[in-house]
């Protein structure tokens, strides 16, 4: 079973060169999730993420 089976919309979230901040804010703005408790669950450094479906508008 794969994360696309389990889950209709997901976010791969990889080392990169956005700052971790970026990527919390725009995570959080479209799942409603907390900015910070986005935050807490990135890597250190900068972050790439490869967008699911969370982030697009339905």
């Amino acid at each position: 079973e794969t994360i696309s089976d389990m889950f209709e919309k997901w976010i791969k979230i990889s080392p990169g060169r956005e700052k971790k901040e970026s990527i919390a804010n725009k995570i959080s703005k479209a799942s409603g999730l907390t900015q910070d408790d986005v935050l807490a669950s990135l890597p250190p450094g900068g972050c790439a993420i490869e967008d699911y479906g969370i982030m697009k508008k339905t």
